[in-house]
C-alpha cells in the first residue's frame, strides 16, 4: 500500500476571503504542476518561508517549463510564479461554518465565482454581511448561470 501523502495546513491570512477564512483548515495533496488548471487552489513557498494557498487564474507556457498566474480572492492583483514553485493543490476546505471539496459542486462553484472578475466575489461578501447562508447564495448563482 502507497504511503498517504496528503498534509492539512491552517490558515492565516484572509488573501482568499470570502472563500477560504482564515482559520480554515486546508487539506491539500502534492501537486503535479502540468495538472493545475484555472480555479485550483495551488500552495507555494512565499515571502518569509510561508505557505501561501492562492488561486490559479491562468496557465502560460508548456509542459515542465511553463508559469501559472496566481491570486487571493481577496487580492486586486494576480502574481507569476513557475509551475515548478508549486507544492500542493488544496482538495477540501474546512472551518467552522462551511466544509467542502475544491472539486465539488460547493468548490466549483465558488471557484468560477472567483474567476468571474470578482463580481459574484463582492456579491458574496455582501450576503455575508447581510446573514444570508453561503449554501442559499451558491444555489441563486447556479441557478443564473
Amino acid at each position: 500500500m502507497g504511503e498517504d501523502k496528503t498534509r492539512t495546513f491552517l490558515t492565516k491570512g484572509s488573501s482568499m476571503l470570502p472563500t477560504i477564512l482564515p482559520g480554515s483548515r486546508l487539506h491539500v495533496a502534492p501537486a503535479r504542476p502540468d495538472d493545475l488548471r484555472p480555479g485550483d487552489v495551488a500552495c507555494y513557498i512565499g515571502q518569509g518561508s510561508a505557505v501561501v494557498a492562492h488561486r490559479v487564474v491562468s496557465t502560460v507556457g508548456g509542459e515542465g517549463n511553463g508559469t501559472l498566474v496566481v491570486k487571493g480572492d481577496s487580492q486586486p492583483t494576480p502574481e507569476t510564479l513557475p509551475k515548478s514553485a508549486v507544492m500542493y493543490r488544496v482538495l477540501r476546505v474546512e472551518n467552522r461554518f462551511i466544509s467542502y471539496d475544491t472539486d465539488g459542486m460547493m468548490g466549483r462553484a465558488l471557484a468560477r465565482m472567483a474567476l468571474s472578475d470578482g463580481i459574484a466575489v463582492k456579491g458574496l461578501q455582501c450576503a455575508l454581511r447581510t446573514g444570508i447562508s453561503l449554501a442559499v447564495f451558491v444555489k441563486g448563482f447556479l441557478r443564473r448561470r
